[in-house]
């Protein structure tokens, strides 16, 4: 037995030899030649679209460096800054590329409790029903249907904050599609998104509440936006009424640096102070809500 599996990989082995000796003799020819080059190139090819090739690795936009506060989480395609106070977001941000945008999945329906959210400290679909706002969006289910995780991800109740039918369907809904415009023109758009809750002539408001878990009301809904063209960079702001607006959003734009003072965080940190100013003030200084 020990003999003849000697004979048999004596045989494999000669027999192996004459393979290597015949592809050696092949692959010397211009013919072979050519093989080869193709076969290393479409490797190549492969591993540089995989992100595989030995010494390099496919780089991705970190948005983790502009976060205006270090607590925000991935949801989504999203990142959000949780506020159990309001019972809403503090903001999210979103980076927009022409890719992103691009439509895969229909959108969703259905509302939904955050499951990282603490219980003690979230809405649910209760506190909506009757109250005659709707659950609006702040990362807006139209920014993110490339695929169905994503688009489910926008319907978490700490993405909504109450606003009104009005605001929600008419201003706000044109401002949104006007920044997937900008952003589906650009290399890249860096957009953060937010409630606010403030009054330029009443420093002593009152927030008005809804439901039992009294989610916080927003006087205004604000949205800045960071377009990356090239080795260019431009900033837009907004500040949209939640009341029965009936305005144009051209006549809601505000600078970078107001949308800061109402909000009350600082957006787009990677840039100085130099180049975010360069937006001009459209308005006079907002008053940011007293504790």
């Amino acid at each position: 037995m020990r003999f003849r599996l000697l004979n048999v990989l004596n045989a494999a082995r000669r027999h192996g030899s004459e393979l290597l000796s015949e592809w050696w003799v092949a692959a010397r020819t211009p013919k072979g030649v050519g093989w080869i080059c193709f076969t290393m190139v479409w490797v190549s090819l492969m591993a540089i679209a995989a992100g595989h090739v030995q010494g390099t690795e496919a780089k991705r936009f970190d948005a983790s460096t502009w976060m205006p506060t270090a607590d925000a989480r991935p949801v989504g395609d999203y990142f959000l800054s949780y506020d159990g106070r309001t019972r809403s977001a503090r903001y999210v941000l979103e980076v927009l590329t022409p890719e992103s945008l691009a439509r895969r999945v229909s959108r969703a329906s259905g509302f939904r409790v955050d499951p990282d959210a603490i219980a003690e400290a979230r809405a649910t679909p209760a506190d909506y029903a009757g109250s005659g706002f709707d659950q609006g969006h702040l990362a807006p289910a139209a920014d993110h249907l490339q695929d169905a995780d994503a688009q489910l991800a926008t319907f978490y109740l700490s993405n909504v904050a109450p606003q009104t039918p009005e605001s929600n369907r008419g201003t706000w809904k044109q401002l949104e599609e006007h920044v997937r415009d900008l952003a589906s023109e650009c290399e890249r758009a860096i957009v953060v998104t937010a409630p606010a809750y403030y009054s330029r002539d009443r420093p002593d408001i009152v927030v008005k509440l809804i439901g039992k878990s009294r989610v916080w009301v927003p006087t205004h809904f604000a949205k800045a936006v960071c377009l990356k063209r090239g080795n260019s960079i431009e900033l837009r702001a907004w500040l949209v009424p939640n009341d029965l607006c009936d305005v144009s959003y051209d006549a809601c734009e505000i600078s970078v640096d107001e949308f800061e003072s109402v909000v009350g965080i600082d957006v787009f940190a990677p840039l100085d102070d130099r180049t975010e100013s360069q937006l001009e003030r459209v308005r006079p200084m907002l008053l940011p809500v007293p504790e």
